[in-house]
């Protein structure tokens, strides 16, 4: 169920802010090493990270709480 709320999260994010998720997350590297490999700057990676993460947060949270019956609007 998680996973399922999880990747349909994922696909709202725009394609930098997936790209630098799947990088962490998934390639296991660094900030220092996504800004090198994307020609970013680090501020840009960092903020991406921080939107992405937020979001994500957000997104599942919402959908999980949504399919256990809960409301999904505050």
């Amino acid at each position: 169920e998680k996973r399922d709320c999880f990747d349909g999260c994922l696909s709202e994010l725009s394609a930098a802010h997936r790209k630098t998720l799947e990088l962490l997350l998934v390639g296991g590297q660094s900030e220092d090493e996504i800004a090198e490999a994307t020609g970013q700057s680090l501020g840009t990676v960092k903020s991406r990270k921080h939107y992405a993460v937020g979001k994500m947060q957000n997104c599942v949270a919402q959908c999980v709480d949504g399919k256990n019956g809960g409301s999904t609007h505050g």
